[in-house]
């Protein structure tokens, strides 16, 4: 009985489905079974059955614990058109060997795909069933004599339904056997006549609706003598056969005999019907076997037969060719045969291998260093280790070539240090097909010891030039290169080194433009600032507090190489590396230590070596040469990213910043660009402007920060701009991303919703310059790499410059532009500069600040005029 509990070992579970409709003599025992309720065995009608065996490794067979039920799945298999909704379940007893009802199964899926699923609390064999609604089909057996047979063997078994049913035949030879009613099924009889020969008879019967007897008797007949079909085995040249030849139903002894032809060497033993002795020749015979059995008559039977004789494979020497060598060089090879036994002996029977080789007689490897160079002819011999040896020969032919010659090391290697890289390069090596490049963090670099270096690092395949990025800014790279040709690498070039170090783009060399919230300024080539607009705290520079549509000259400044515009201030980087400032300076953004307005320019404290300029709503920002950068003015939400929210009247560093390569200041938030293509935000993260994920915690309060926090998902950024409530930036790819708030459609990817990562802005892939705006609205600009500018969000003053005043949460393509080299966004307003530089705005103008001389917003660019020639 199986048993339950913990297993010995690995458990080994065994589910076999089966079909009746396929087979039914595959289920044990027979097709009666013990129903609900007990009695005596009826007949039953299989839908499906299921073997499920569970053991250990030892062989011992398991069953569920006490308590616990499993569900079982019977995939259907049946004769029958139309299974039972529901169907009893049995299990097979083998100490009885009768099947008993346990449950019930209900049919699931569709036909083909049906299976009857029950639950059981035992392993075993599980049959669907029900009980067979039956007649009984009635007859009598005789044989050839017309004599009645005792204890035949009578079997019903379904045609178009799944059971079977057995009896045996009376003293006078009748029986009665179950069918299903209304139902086609196949009678088998079978006995053993007097000689103990088998004999069997088949008839079809019904369908019958009430029992029916069969008339008249049914008559059989001994099964005739024959030869039993099976494929006699395959023989080898010179290796022993034997194969037996059988027969059934006949009366022993049998006399065997054959016509055709038997493989040479083998015979036909005519009693007992074995054939056997040892082929000598090969190919394929075929002929006719009979057999005739001892009664009277005699019966006969024949097959024909066919018996292929395979000659095996002469031994022989396997090794197709040698490879070819080089004076000098290592060489190895080795010498293999194949159809004989092992182990074998190698010589050189004729001829000799090349100069400087040896032919190991015991291993077959021919091994050494080649001394001369030249065509070498000799034939190798193996003999194996057989009883009657065999050997084989083969030539071969080695060509040993003269010493290749290596390229010469590159000369001319220069490393130009960049931002985090460094750009290797070296004059071409005549007959170089591609050149290594080895490199590490210390000097003495070589090709054997790079990787021993801290640092080391190896470039192959390299076929010009190469750019190594990654690297630490400040920290000293060590650099050697050496060239390859067919024969090889040569020896290593002269060893250079570099130093990354932050690059900080210029401004255009055409000028450059900024618009704050109610004025603009334009830079000129030769270092003078113009200013336009709004001038009622002095963001003019030019000593008054008069605003002008045309523009005016700030004064004192002729070598401003950048410019930048805030709320009410404006700032401007010399030649030499200082910054002045002039407007607004309520809280400290003029950076002169006091809070004073001033309507000219005044030298910010400490900064000598500024590269580029961002101008919030209060607060201003400088990159310094170095990549850090300082801020100062309003800190009351971080902006100074500083770690406090303390404002300066002068600068003070971004805390943790040291590879900015360009900044931009919103109006409560400044963001950079780092040397690694990432970006860094803080301040202000109101809508999520930072970009990390966040904008608020859980309890409403704005997630600020003073100290810088990492955009999420940027590593290739070329270009940022912030604006009031929204970022932008440019990747390498000339794609465009921005964060922050989207009421008005400023983040360009076809929606109004906020995001605080990064999104895509729709179909833009070439952009060189970002620009995004706000004070009143918000939008935002984009220069493509053909020159055109497009512009999204907010468009009640025409700022998109498309000819309308509807919102677009979409580019649309600014009207008329020519080639825009740099652009600006400020209060509504946007200003590019052209690649003739002039400069061009659009938007709102209450203020005069689109600088053509009128107060008159327009939705499509109009000139700047005033200005002086570019």
């Amino acid at each position: 009985m199986p048993t339950a509990g913990a297993a010995a070992a690995s458990v080994n579970v065994s589910v076999t489905p089966i079909n009746p409709a396929l087979d039914v003599s595959v289920m044990p025992g027979d097709y009666t079974a013990v129903l609900a309720g007990g009695g005596a065995a009826v007949p039953i009608e299989s839908f499906g059955a299921l073997l499920i065996d569970v053991r250990d490794d030892s062989g011992t067979r398991y069953t569920l614990g006490t308590g616990k039920t499993a569900s079982v799945r019977i995939p259907v298999g049946t004769l029958s058109a139309a299974p039972p909704a529901s169907i009893p379940m049995l299990i097979f007893d083998a100490s009885t060997g009768r099947w008993t009802e346990d449950g019930v199964a209900v049919l699931e899926g569709t036909a083909p795909n049906q299976a009857y699923v029950g639950t059981v609390a035992r392993f075993g064999n599980w049959n669907a069933d029900q009980k067979m609604n039956t007649v009984v089909v009635s007859s009598c057996v005789r044989d050839t004599t017309n004599q009645p047979v005792v204890n035949a063997i009578v079997k019903s078994e379904g045609i178009n339904y799944s059971g079977t049913a057995t009896t045996y035949t009376d003293a006078a030879g009748n029986f009665g056997v179950a069918v299903r009613r209304d139902a086609l099924a196949t009678l088998s009889v079978t006995f053993l006549d007097r000689d103990s020969k088998p004999v069997t008879k088949t008839v079809n019967v019904g369908p019958y609706a009430a029992d029916f007897t069969l008339s008249p008797c049914i008559d059989t007949v001994p099964a005739l003598l024959q030869i039993s079909a099976r494929p006699l085995p395959r023989g080898v040249v010179g290796t022993p056969y034997s194969a037996r030849l059988v027969a059934s139903n006949g009366t022993k002894p049998y006399a065997w005999s054959f016509s055709g032809a038997l493989p040479t060497g083998l015979t036909l033993d005519n009693t007992t019907g074995q054939i056997s002795g040892t082929p000598i020749t090969g190919g394929t015979f075929s002929g006719r076997f009979q057999v005739q059995n001892s009664s009277a008559p005699a019966q006969t039977a024949s097959t024909p037969f066919s018996i292929t004789v395979i000659t095996p494979p002469s031994f022989a020497i396997s090794t197709p060719a040698l490879p070819s060598g080089v004076v000098n060089t290592a060489y190895t090879a080795s010498l293999s045969a194949a159809n004989g036994t092992t182990p074998y002996t190698w010589s050189v029977l004729t001829g000799n291998v090349p100069t400087g080789l040896i032919l190991d007689s015991a291993t077959g490897q021919i091994s050494g260093m080649p001394s001369v160079a030249g065509t070498f002819t000799f034939t190798i011999q193996a003999q194996d280790s057989s009883a009657t040896v065999k050997t084989a020969s083969r030539p071969f032919t080695v060509v040993i070539a003269a010493p290749a010659s290596l390229p010469v090391a590159p000369t001319g290697v220069a490393a130009a240090p960049g931002n985090t890289l460094v750009n290797i390069s070296w004059s071409p090596v005549s007959g170089a097909t591609s050149y290594n490049l080895y490199m590490a963090s210390v000097a003495g670099v070589t090709k054997s010891n790079y990787a021993t270096l801290t640092g080391g690092m190896k470039h192959t395949g390299v076929t010009s030039a190469y750019i190594h990025t990654g690297l630490t800014n400040g920290t000293t790279y060590y650099f050697v290169v050496t060239a390859l040709n067919a024969n090889g690498e040569s020896v290593e070039s002269s060893e250079v080194s570099a130093k990354p170090t932050v690059v900080i783009t210029p401004p255009p060399s055409g000028g450059t433009v900024a618009t704050g919230s109610q004025h603009a300024c334009a830079l000129m080539s030769k270092g003078t600032v113009w200013c336009w607009g709004s001038n009622s705290i002095g963001q003019f520079g030019n000593g008054n507090t008069t605003s002008s549509s045309t523009p005016v000259v700030v004064s004192g400044i002729t070598s401003a190489t950048a410019i930048a515009a805030g709320g009410g201030h404006t700032c401007a980087i010399l030649s030499n590396g200082t910054v002045q400032c002039w407007g607004y300076n309520g809280i400290g953004q003029l950076g002169n230590g006091t809070t004073t307005n001033s309507s000219t320019p005044v030298t910010v404290s400490g900064i000598t070596t500024a590269a580029a300029l961002a101008a919030g709503s209060q607060h201003t920002c400088a990159l310094m040469s170095n990549g850090t950068v300082q801020c100062w003015g309003d800190n009351g939400q971080g902006q100074l990213g500083n770690g406090t929210s303390t404002s300066s009247f002068t600068p003070v560093t971004v805390s943790g910043i040291t590879t900015a390569t360009d900044i931009s200041a919103g109006i409560n938030h400044t963001c950079a660009v780092l040397g690694n293509g990432t970006v860094q935000c803080w301040g202000n993260n109101g809508s999520g402007k930072l970009g990390n994920g966040t904008a608020t915690s859980s309890n409403g309060i704005i997630t600020s920060s003073s100290t810088p926090v990492t955009v999420s998902g940027i590593t290739t950024a070329t270009d940022i701009s912030a604006g009031i409530n929204h970022t932008c930036a440019v990747l390498g790819n000339g794609t465009v991303q921005c964060w922050g708030s989207n009421y008005s459609g400023q983040l360009g990817n076809g929606t109004t919703t906020d995001s605080s990562t990064p999104v895509t802005v729709s179909s833009i892939t070439t952009a060189t310059a970002i620009a995004a705006g706000g004070y009143l609205v918000e939008h935002s600009c984009a220069v493509l790499s053909n020159g055109t500018v497009q512009c999204w969000g907010a468009n009640a003053f025409g700022q998109l410059g498309n000819g309308t005043t509807t919102n677009s949460s979409i580019p649309v393509t600014v009207s008329g532009t020519a080639i825009a080299s740099a652009i600006a966004t400020g209060g509504a307003v946007t200003c590019i500069v052209l690649s003739n530089g002039t400069v061009q705005c659009w938007g709102y103008n209450a203020y005069g600040q689109l600088g053509n001389g009128t107060t008159t917003n327009s939705s499509i660019p109009v000139p700047v005029i005033g200005l002086p020639s570019p």
